[in-house]
């Protein structure tokens, strides 16, 4: 995980992530991303503008106020 501009940290999963279901993101802090072109996923710790490649993945349950102290190797698990 990397810091990326002023409000976002990134990462670059393993392999492409399928976008056909996923609503476009909106919101601010604590939510999760993936940005197609790049095919990174996004963590937001600030607001950011809406965009047409931006697709949300989740939002952070808690401790949305400190992902901008995050740093390191990060797992997420999807809630079934």
């Amino acid at each position: 995980m990397e810091d990326y501009s002023t409000n976002e940290k990134i990462f670059y999963p393993p392999q492409a992530l399928d976008t056909a279901d996923a609503p476009l993101a909106e919101g601010g802090a604590g939510v999760l991303a993936y940005y197609a072109p790049w095919g990174d996923v996004v963590m937001f710790y600030d607001s950011f503008r809406t965009n047409s490649s931006l697709y949300e993945l989740g939002r952070a349950v808690s401790g949305a106020d400190r992902i901008h102290e995050m740093s390191g190797t990060i797992t997420i698990d999807v809630a079934g």
